[in-house]
């Protein structure tokens, strides 16, 4: 009988702890691949330098994943730089720019960022239906207009759950600058049960996220031996 007290006091720690668990594993952010590709008729393609540019709403996340993807690469041995320049949309309009960025970097190699946020109810990303994941038969040009973008085996299924969670998916593209080809092209995509502000001053939480992003990009790049 005077163990009944301990073993209430231990089980209500155990709840404690398992709630908070869950809790933990509901609000953190979790990046995985989705897809990955590469151009088996441009394998081993090297570049001397490699220019970053990016697309999003968010020009500070911009900034992070720039800067963060260019010291990754760097510290792996390739010449990549941070663009500097933070698009909002793609299009017609923004073509010229975009040529302009890669001249003036005097760079072979594009590496093309962008990511679309959209917040889902009782929805989760499908498996990999199969095909040729991300493979595309435009040029670097034509992907920055939106004009024949083909991803194979991506889609949306209903799921079982009530909780509302954002979700981030952002495809990474490596073009060769000179024959305006696709070497390699990933996507990533990033859930989190909270709500993520979108604020610059929330610029300090969203850092590990884009961690999480950059990190798989560079794993996944050395694992395909674009490197």
């Amino acid at each position: 009988m005077t163990r009944t007290p301990w073993r209430r006091l231990g089980a209500a720690l155990l709840t404690l702890l398992l709630a908070a668990a869950v809790a933990g594993c509901v609000t953190a952010p979790r990046t995985s691949l989705q897809a990955d590709w590469t151009n088996p008729q441009l394998a081993g393609t090297k570049f001397s330098k490699i220019i970053i540019v990016t697309v999003s709403d968010l020009e500070f996340g911009q900034k992070i994943f720039q800067d963060q993807l260019a010291a990754r690469l760097q510290a792996a041995g390739v010449n990549a730089v941070a663009s500097g320049r933070f698009f909002s949309s793609t299009g017609p309009a923004q073509r010229e720019a975009l040529r302009g960025i890669i001249a003036n970097a005097k760079a072979d190699g594009v590496i093309f960022a962008r990511s679309v946020n959209t917040e889902t109810v009782k929805q989760q990303q499908a498996d990999i239906a199969g095909g040729v994941p991300l493979a595309t038969t435009v040029g670097l040009y034509d992907v920055w207009t939106g004009i024949g973008i083909g991803v194979a085996g991506v889609g949306w299924v209903a799921a079982p759950s009530a909780v509302v969670s954002t979700s981030t998916t952002t495809d990474v593209y490596l073009f060769e600058v000179k024959g305006e080809k696709l070497v390699w092209s990933a996507r990533m995509n990033t859930t989190n049960r909270a709500r993520m502000n979108t604020t610059n001053s929330d610029q300090g939480n969203l850092t590990p996220v884009v961690t999480q992003v950059v990190n798989t990009v560079v794993d996944t790049m050395k694992r395909d031996r674009v490197l």
